[in-house]
């Protein structure tokens, strides 16, 4: 069994070393990420990939400063 699933994992690895499709990347980070932040049972799976997108998005700075959001968004709050 442990041998079957080192052999998987090498071929997961190499899968991933051919791949240049960024948005199959981003999936694959973001189910690394959910699995290391461990979100409990009560956080639906709609949630966790909004709050996966935001932790993505953080990493990378896509980040917008709270005034500039407060216009955008100001009036729908």
């Amino acid at each position: 069994m442990e041998n079957k699933i080192e052999t998987v994992k090498i071929e997961l690895i190499q899968w991933i070393k051919s791949l240049n499709n960024t948005d199959v990347l981003k999936r694959l980070l973001l189910l690394k990420n959910q699995e290391k932040n461990g979100f409990d049972d009560l956080t639906s799976d709609e949630e966790k990939i909004s709050l996966l997108k935001g932790l993505s998005d953080a990493d990378e700075k896509k980040l917008v400063v709270h005034e500039e959001a407060k216009k955008i968004y100001g009036k729908w709050l």
